[in-house]
């Protein structure tokens, strides 16, 4: 991208009020900086459920990591960052422009065989883990642990899961059986492998990483039933969101967690800016 066409993405960013369209076009620039360099950057965690429901949970941070070869080393990450005006580091991982903030981590971890949904903004696309993989990751990191459930991520799953029962998001659910079956598979296996590493003792905590203007063509394949338009994602806002808040409360950012402070600096405290739904104007978001 030249500098001018940076800018005028950045202008586009500054000027949107609403934070889940914000955040999408900053992920597209931040996208299409990265792809014409030759990597692949997939939206991730909830940054992913934020985009695909446009539930009320997203923090002030975007998740990318990649996919293919080869990947971004840290002096790559740098150089490209560095190419919008204005930006700022947080320890070389996180980087905060434009009052939002995007998190580069490593590759990442899915099971589905399915395309990876692509979403098209004005100055880039933007690819997100399937939905098979986000749901089953959401619901596993809700329920697995023995003695409570993580209501945050609980009903991020219930959000995610009435886009897809009522046809607002396509799913394979043979899929999706399959990616839990095996997610489980691996959870215990490496449940066993800690055990043994104790002694045979409690296993612990056992922490889940799962993780165009002249536009550069993705590598990665998509289809058209998992391809959406910028208008196309605008369109099915309002439905998407009234769904969601049928089945969980309106606003479910999680309280904190751990190295969230760049956040609170940088929003008053808070995980993340007010939240601001222009089809929702009774949601006075803190």
């Amino acid at each position: 991208m030249t500098a001018d066409e940076i800018a005028a993405a950045l202008t586009l960013v500054r000027e949107e009020t609403d934070l889940n369209s914000k955040s999408l076009l900053l992920a597209g620039l931040v996208s299409e900086s990265f792809r014409e360099r030759g990597f692949e950057p997939v939206i991730v965690g909830g940054s992913a459920i934020e985009f695909y429901t446009d539930g009320a949970y997203m923090s002030g941070d975007t998740d990318i990591c990649w996919t293919g070869w080869p990947q971004p080393n840290n002096e790559e990450r740098t150089e490209i960052m560095r190419q919008l005006p204005g930006i700022k580091s947080h320890g070389g991982r996180s980087w905060g422009i434009e009052g939002l903030w995007i998190d580069l981590l490593g590759e990442v971890d899915y099971r589905s065989h399915k395309a990876f949904s692509r979403f098209e903004t004005p100055h880039g696309e933007v690819r997100l883990i399937p939905v098979e993989d986000a749901l089953v990751e959401r619901v596993y990191s809700a329920r697995k642990w023995v003695n409570r459930c993580d209501e945050k991520d609980d009903d991020c799953a219930k959000k995610l899961m009435a886009a897809v029962v009522s046809g607002r998001l396509p799913i394979d659910w043979d899929e999706a059986n399959r990616v839990a079956a095996c997610s489980i598979e691996i959870q215990l296996r490496a449940r066993v492998r800690c055990r043994k590493s104790r002694g045979g003792g409690r296993t612990g905590k056992i922490q889940i990483l799962s993780y165009n203007l002249s536009m550069t063509p993705s590598k990665l394949k998509s289809s058209p039933e998992r391809t959406w338009t910028w208008e196309q994602w605008q369109a099915g806002r309002a439905e998407r969101r009234r769904l969601g808040n049928l089945v969980a409360p309106k606003n479910i950012r999680r309280a904190k967690s751990e190295g969230d402070e760049y956040l609170r600096e940088t929003y008053d405290g808070e995980r993340g800016p007010p939240f601001n739904k222009p089809f929702d104007p009774s949601a006075d978001e803190k």
